[in-house]
């Protein structure tokens, strides 16, 4: 480490002070940290994290959190791994700030992963960095990602023909999978010189990885190629101008989101854990982008993920060839769809092996009280039941089936309300219908597949159906123009 000077430096301390009045603007901006919190800092030596942790050490006084760093040895080069490890402690000492070290074999992960050792040390990173974060109370985890960084993301998805998700490149802010804690990228809007420039002003020694230098990694050939040349003789401001783009696009991705899970949910018929149906006539009636992304907003809420998952596989499903024909598709993670006319169906098929046709078993009976307010969970079905009164909404009346959100007329039930399974014959006048019939004629008339029939469940009042859910409302409980109080019940996916 090289020795500072203890002599006063102006031109010092303007670039230090102009690089923190930076990561302040980014930090309130995107509202990283909040005082009383614990920050687990990620530091592996090279300039990016050093700058990291004295930026955020001096920052921890003025936000009132508390700083930890955590250093892994990723065992895939073993002399600088090793100096890399010691240097960190030694950094981690000088700032007086707690150390989690630790090594783990990535090499051997990846074989037996099958995984690119990128995928491999990314995977296996995110994994410690969360378990530390969780043992020690860390509500963030800081990383040293900047401008550069993402705006090579950016030219590397273009390059594999990412969609707005992949041009959305990294975001400031991002929750962690299955944990509390959130990543934080407070060098977010810096540049690479300009945080070299800040190092080379402090007097700061840090670590180089040779492994960034080798241009056998697609992602080093685009910082060590393709980027100087556009800078050079396209566009001198490129870093910046691929982040401005990143961000306009994750802005516009983020409302399509919104819109296709509006449109997913408006356009389902069934959802349970297993299965997914979609109405693909009222789908078809919406814009393609909006089509291929409740597609997969559907295979996400099934699966839980999009690994594997190509624009191909949302195009297979979409394509118009498949008109007046039932077809079935098989995707990655035991997902099976199938179309015919009227319906898309998403299947969720559990173990290994060929995909069967599902035929689930008949589930237990139950039945249990709603209460207003009330969240119920239905154990046997894996649903949510949210109910509670509310204004009525500004439809008055609605013409054909409910899915997976009811209103219902609070004056023309009989209180209180429950959720039990479709006793044997039961009955009722579902709306638009001319009159009674059984929920079983209904069905078939319907067209419900029977292992959706297995899973459906009614909400019933003292004496009546007020609702065979996700499929249609009864008609005496259906909202009105006279209509005072409204009973909203909301269906979701445990």
């Amino acid at each position: 480490m090289t020795k500072q000077s203890t002599q006063n430096h102006p031109e010092r301390d303007n670039v230090a002070q102009s690089l923190l009045c930076q990561v302040k603007a980014t930090i309130d901006r995107y509202h990283m940290i909040t005082a009383g919190q614990r920050v687990l800092a990620a530091v592996s030596g090279g300039p990016d994290s050093v700058a990291l942790a004295y930026i955020l050490k001096q920052l921890a006084p003025h936000y009132g959190f508390e700083l930890i760093m955590a250093h892994l040895n990723h065992m895939l080069r073993p002399g600088d791994a090793q100096r890399d490890a010691e240097f960190t402690a030694r950094l981690a000492d000088r700032l007086g700030i707690p150390l989690i070290n630790r090594c783990i074999d990535v090499a051997a992960y990846r074989k037996r992963m099958r995984l690119s050792t990128e995928d491999a040390a990314r995977r296996v990173r995110l994994r410690f960095l969360s378990r530390a974060a969780q043992a020690h109370g860390c509500a963030c985890i800081a990383l040293g990602h900047h401008a550069d960084d993402n705006a090579e993301l950016v030219l590397m998805r273009l390059l594999r023909g990412s969609g707005a998700q992949g041009l959305s490149a990294m975001a400031p802010v991002r929750k962690v999978p299955d944990t509390a804690a959130s990543i934080i990228r407070p060098l977010f809007s810096l540049q690479k010189s300009v945080i070299l420039n800040y190092l080379r002003h402090r007097q700061l020694d840090y670590c180089i990885d040779h492994t960034n230098l080798d241009t056998q990694y697609t992602r080093n050939q685009i910082r060590l190629r393709l980027i100087p040349q556009l800078a050079h003789e396209y566009n001198p401001k490129i870093v910046g101008t691929l982040c401005r783009g990143a961000e306009i696009i994750s802005a516009d991705d983020d409302l399509l989101n919104q819109l296709a899970w509006e449109c997913f949910i408006s356009c389902q018929l069934f959802q349970s854990r297993s299965q997914i149906v979609i109405d693909r006539t009222r789908l078809a009636g919406r814009h393609i982008a909006l089509q291929r992304r409740v597609i997969r907003c559907a295979l996400k809420a099934l699966s839980g993920h999009l690994h594997a998952v190509t624009a191909g596989h949302i195009e297979s499903i979409i394509n118009r060839d498949h008109q007046n024909r039932s077809i079935q598709i098989r995707l990655p993670g035991q997902i099976s769809v199938e179309i015919d006319d009227s319906r898309i169906r998403f299947r969720r098929h559990r173990g290994k092996g060929r995909i069967k046709s599902d035929r689930c078993a008949d589930i237990a009976s139950f039945h249990y009280d709603l209460r207003l307010p009330q969240t119920l969970f239905v154990p046997e079905l894996g649903l949510f039941f949210h109910a509670r009164c509310v204004t009525p909404p500004t439809r008055p009346k609605f013409d054909g089936p409910v899915r997976f959100t009811a209103w219902i007329d609070a004056d023309r039930v009989q209180l209180p309300l429950s959720v039990q399974s479709i006793p044997a014959g039961a009955r009722f006048h579902p709306l638009g219908a001319p009159g009674r019939q059984k929920v079983s004629r209904f069905f078939r008339n319907s067209h419900v597949d029977p292992a959706d029939r297995r899973h459906a469940c009614v909400v019933v009042d003292r004496s009546r159906i007020v609702w065979l859910v996700g499929h249609r409302l009864s008609d005496h409980a259906q909202i009105t123009q006279s209509t005072r109080r409204a009973i909203e019940i909301q269906v979701l996916l445990a």
